[in-house]
């Protein structure tokens, strides 16, 4: 048999090409973090996934640097996150920021092992993300909004701006997080003497005409229930409740500065960035049942007093003076 002969010339090569070969397959893959968000791409992102990235980038984590950011979209349809969910599961991301109750718990359903990151739920607890704030079992940790339990306070608030209230309309997302919101404001509202007309929102497209049958329903106010689909037209909603001149009752200061009348609540883009501390720390070996579930610790009342001026609207001194931020 004729002996076979290698080339010298290859065997240089091989020698020249075999260090890099072995460090691009030794190499630690670049950290995978993936962002579930019930809304569309592209939408007012610098409340939610671009807060996020560029919280994250302060803390050293660039997109496509040292880490990837997986976004997926469910485009205002809640059905779609359970999919989403587990797309990013296949794609073995090493964690899931999941922006809202729906997305939180579609991301808990997908998985027990890879951390979720909760990003602006109202009631962890009584949707049952987790059982313990302070030492949360299981693999979902992140920040809650403490939304649910300011109702009480917001309604006392709207009733010192309008004390003689007593049809109040509210509008909101049919999910999990906004059912628990409705069941608190029927029972505040019950004590303070108010008939509540709960209207679901439909799309953008449909606004108008739902405004005009909350209008001819007789309602005075109206109360939006926040979630990540409405984020996203708050300012078509504030132009439509000042069309209409219905004062609006809202949960975050940036529906306020959308245009709305009157916020309680924590800052949400504000939120949204300390998420990035959970992923940071989870990125880093952390484990969820060490990272105890946050809640915001600065609550702001703020007013538009513009917006109280285009509905003929006195805000009392008292209000005012106890007000975190007034918008002129």
């Amino acid at each position: 048999m004729t002996p076979r002969v290698i080339n010298p010339a290859i065997i240089a090569l091989g020698l020249i090409l075999s260090p890099f070969n072995a460090g691009a397959q030794s190499a630690t893959p670049m950290p995978q973090v993936g962002v579930l968000d019930p809304g569309t791409e592209g939408a007012d992102l610098a409340l939610r996934a671009y807060a996020l990235r560029d919280a994250m980038r302060e803390l050293g984590w660039v997109h496509g640097k040292n880490v990837a950011l997986k976004l997926r979209f469910a485009n205002r349809n809640p059905e779609q996150l359970a999919s989403l969910a587990e797309e990013l599961v296949k794609e073995k991301v090493d964690v899931i920021a999941a922006v809202g109750t729906d997305a939180a718990l579609a991301a808990r359903r997908a998985t027990a092992t890879i951390p979720v990151v909760m990003v602006g739920v109202g009631d962890p607890v009584r949707v049952g993300l987790v059982q313990n704030l302070g030492r949360p079992e299981g693999n979902v940790t992140g920040v809650s909004l403490i939304n649910i339990e300011l109702w009480g306070k917001r309604l006392e608030f709207l009733r010192e701006v309008l004390p003689r209230l007593s049809r109040l309309a509210v509008l909101h997302q049919d999910t999990a997080g906004a059912r628990s919101s409705i069941k608190e404001l029927r029972a505040v509202g019950s004590r303070l003497g108010l008939e509540l007309r709960t209207v679901v929102f439909r799309d953008r497209e449909a606004l108008p005409d739902q405004f005009a049958e909350m209008r001819a329903a007789r309602a005075e106010a109206l109360a939006i229930v926040p979630s990540p689909v409405l984020d996203e037209v708050r300012g078509r909603v504030a132009e439509l409740a000042l069309k209409h001149r219905l004062p609006t009752l809202l949960a975050f200061p940036e529906y306020v500065e959308a245009g709305g009348l009157m916020g309680y609540g924590p800052s949400l883009a504000g939120t949204h960035r300390r998420a990035a501390y959970y992923v940071d720390k989870l990125l880093k070996g952390a484990k969820p049942v060490d990272l105890p579930v946050e809640q915001p610790t600065k609550i702001e009342l703020v007013i538009n007093l513009k917006t109280a001026r285009a509905l003929s609207i006195t805000i009392p001194r008292s209000l005012l003076y106890r007000a975190d931020r007034i918008l002129e």
